[in-house]
């Protein structure tokens, strides 16, 4: 069984991330935060050879919500925190 985690951070995604690079001796070799994801410029290369399992929406509990497998096999899910409508 394969364990493809999800995960979420309020804010602080670059130093948790940064500390389990340091922690596994890992090479983190792009991070896209959710104000960068709105360039477009990142939307093609997210988008090439992957494939939607969700489309981008507003859910009962995020207020923006999308699932892709990229071109590497990497499944991504994507949701911000809900907001008022």
């Amino acid at each position: 069984m394969q364990i493809v985690p999800t995960l979420n951070f309020g804010g602080n995604c670059r130093e948790a991330i940064q500390m389990y690079e340091k922690a596994y001796n890992g090479k983190i070799s792009c991070i896209i935060t959710y104000g960068e994801a709105d360039d477009p410029a990142y939307n093609p290369l997210l988008k090439e050879g992957s494939k939607t399992i969700y489309q981008m929406e507003a859910t009962p509990y995020s207020s923006c919500r999308v699932v892709f497998v990229d071109k590497f096999g990497i499944r991504w899910g994507i949701m911000t925190e809900q907001t008022d409508r």
